[in-house]
């Protein structure tokens, strides 16, 4: 895993918001092209060709949920698109290629090379009432976030990222790296497919099955559904559905590999991000049950009620948190008197007194966290009902409605919140330390502090030590495992230590305090050694110790949870309207509920919204049309989204001509 200091936010280092925005009063600003090909040869073939390329920059929510309200994100992108119907044979090839900066100034978060390719095929044919339709489909996400610049074109290993004038050089003359530690994130799925439609009379029953198989994780999936309906008479029409689906793989999930120091920050100082491949896909099943109404020839009243389960959900999380320390800091903290007199005062009650102490702890060691994608507990039942209607108030004028009603609640669920555990794993290590003088005075027999002296010695130079008779009493062999084990002189494992340590997570929570009693009072130098170890959690990698490693708490679950973020009601409201064969007016208005988003750092109620929208349009002859487009043409200034600005109203003309 590659190390790459990497600032929270360009503001701690600058104060500068021109150094995370190019134009503080620009929103939004996207050009580009698109350019469309038809081909039709006879009514058999059918050929559609397209490609375009678009450049934008946009001030959005960040991503992450970093404690500022805003980022910037650029976006450089292209594509090519094929889509062709050939008798029976359907045909689909699409490329998206470019690069996106997620969030300029963060340089983790760029990737500087996207490559999307998707491809489908589906053949129709017909036995009899059966309609039956085979099909293959194949993506491929491709993402790379390793970005060279060449500071020094003679030296190609010098690279860094140039954010306005500020550069972030790689350690160790490597490429700068982001979440993906500068590797080929990819994700790729291949999946055969079978849909079949059969009609009896006034029944009709659709089946459609999918067979995934994906990278990650590399197995395979099935997704199906089964749907009927039938036909009471021409105006009334019963259905059912029940459906099974998967989400895909997140990039970030999957492919995180990253390093974060965290340079003047609060602690911890390092942060270990370590994705997981195997994770399962979260999983909905979902029941929707229909009623289709025509009361006359201009009225359409569409009705349903849907049930849903979803699960598998998971999140990158706080897995543990560690001391980080040099052996001679730790040697001479174990050492030192005014640290056992602080730990003492601890354990006395005296937090005055042992805070200098923690201070000074703090100030000479660092912490870490690591961060692993883990799975949530979560259930998410989500029940709703909506209604759809269509009225053709006379051959100029169409009126539409759409209202959805619903509710989503959580079971096994918790409120989890990744600094909040970070913070209560810290305070975990903390508490830990006030069993340190145990061990500290299991440390001070002269023999040990002559061997602490000589911190540097070699191989050689520690058989000399040994052999020194002030190092043969028995106070010292009781104690030499447990000092070589903490303190980096080992010429060896302790007995089976890995042993130990594996059979003690097996236990539950009092297996593990009978095993750790069972070893602290033993007189066996191995299994003395090993209850410090299995105790205060130190291993030793690459001359680094890791002091007092937390676990994650465990939570609390509760049923019946509301996701608040979710509203209860949403819908839509409009009418089309055609004065002459030359003119259309489309007008249109959305609302949505109040709602409620939490983050790592604070929640935002948003309002419930109305906003109107029309959409005027005038074709002066065939193939050609002038519009005008207004979105929230009443200029309502509200969030549409929590942390971002309030949003007014948006007007633009233009023209569609087709050739």
């Amino acid at each position: 895993m590659d190390t790459v200091a990497m600032p929270y936010s360009i503001l701690e280092n600058t104060g500068n918001l021109n150094d995370m925005f190019d134009d503080l009063g620009l929103s939004r600003k996207t050009y580009g092209f698109n350019s469309y090909l038809n081909y039709t040869p006879n009514e058999d073939v059918n050929i559609d060709f397209s490609i375009g390329y678009q450049q934008s920059r946009a001030n959005t929510t960040p991503i992450g949920e970093l404690p500022f309200a805003l980022s910037e994100r650029v976006s450089k992108t292209g594509y090519v698109n094929l889509s062709a119907n050939i008798y029976n044979l359907s045909l689909n090839i699409n490329y998206l290629g470019g690069s996106q900066d997620y969030q300029k100034g963060i340089p983790g978060f760029k990737a500087n090379q996207l490559h999307n390719l998707q491809l489908g095929a589906e053949y129709a044919f017909h036995i009899g009432d059966l309609d039956v339709v085979p099909g293959l489909s194949y993506n491929y996400v491709n993402l790379v976030d390793a970005i060279p610049d060449y500071t020094n074109p003679t030296n190609p290993a010098d690279y860094s990222w140039k954010y306005h004038g500020h550069n972030y050089k790689s350690p160790n003359g490597r490429h700068l790296t982001g979440y993906f530690d500068g590797e080929t994130a990819e994700i790729k799925d291949f999946a055969p497919s079978l849909r079949a439609d059969y009609r009896l009379g006034d029944f009709r029953v659709i089946g459609a099955v999918r067979f995934d198989k994906t990278s990650i994780p590399d197995e395979w999936n099935t997704s199906y559904q089964m749907a009927t309906n039938y036909s009471i008479n021409d105006n009334n029409l019963i259905r059912a559905s029940y459906s099974t689906a998967m989400r895909s793989a997140n990039m970030v999930n999957s492919n995180t590999n990253y390093t974060w120091h965290r340079d003047g920050l609060m602690p911890p100082d390092t942060i270990y991000f370590d994705a997981d491949k195997n994770a399962d896909l979260a999983k909905i099943q979902n029941v929707e049950l229909g009623y289709r109404w025509r009361p006359s020839d201009r009225i359409l009243i569409d009705a349903e009620v849907y049930y849903s389960q979803s699960k598998d959900f998971g999140a990158l999380k706080a897995h543990q948190s560690s001391v980080i320390m040099s052996s001679k800091y730790l040697s001479d903290f174990m050492t030192d008197p005014q640290t056992l007199g602080g730990m003492r005062a601890m354990t006395d009650g005296d937090f005055k007194e042992t805070m200098p102490v923690l201070m000074t702890f703090m100030g000479n060691s660092g912490i870490k966290t690591d961060i692993k994608y883990g799975e949530l507990p979560y259930k998410v039942k989500q029940m709703g009902f909506g209604i759809n209607v269509d009225w053709i108030i006379s051959p100029k004028l169409i009126a539409k409605l759409n209202v959805n009603v619903q509710q989503t609640k959580i079971d096994n669920y918790y409120s989890y919140n990744q600094n909040t555990e970070i913070l209560g794993q810290i305070g975990q290590i903390f508490g830990m330390i006030v069993d340190v003088p145990k061990l500290a005075n299991d440390l001070q027999s002269d023999a040990i502090a002559e061997l602490i002296e000589n911190n540097t010695f070699t191989n050689e130079e520690l058989g000399e030590i040994l052999s020194d008779p002030k190092l043969e009493s028995e106070d010292f062999k009781k104690y030499f495992d447990t000092y070589k084990k903490y303190l980096g002189r080992a010429m060896g494992d302790v007995d089976n230590i890995e042993d130990i340590k594996a059979e003690y997570e097996r236990l539950d929570e009092a297996g593990k305090e009978t095993m750790l009693s069972r070893l602290r009072a033993s007189d066996d130098d191995s299994e003395y050694a090993s209850y410090y170890a299995l105790k205060y959690g130190v291993y030793n990698d690459d001359g680094i110790f890791y002091f007092g490693n937390s676990k994650p708490y465990v939570q609390q679950t509760i049923n019946g949870h509301k996701h608040k973020a979710t509203p209860d009601v949403y819908g839509m409201i409009g009418l089309i309207y055609k004065p002459t064969p030359k003119i259309d007016i489309t007008t249109y208005g959305n609302y949505i509920g109040k709602r409620t988003y939490l983050t790592k750092y604070s929640s935002e109620k948003l309002k419930d919204r109305f906003t109107l929208n029309m959409k005027i349009g005038y074709k002066p002859s065939d193939g050609v049309e002038v519009f005008f487009n207004g979105h929230n043409i009443l200029n309502t200034k509200q969030r549409e989204f929590p942390y971002a600005d309030k949003i007014g109203g948006i007007y633009s003309v233009g023209l569609n001509f087709a050739f």
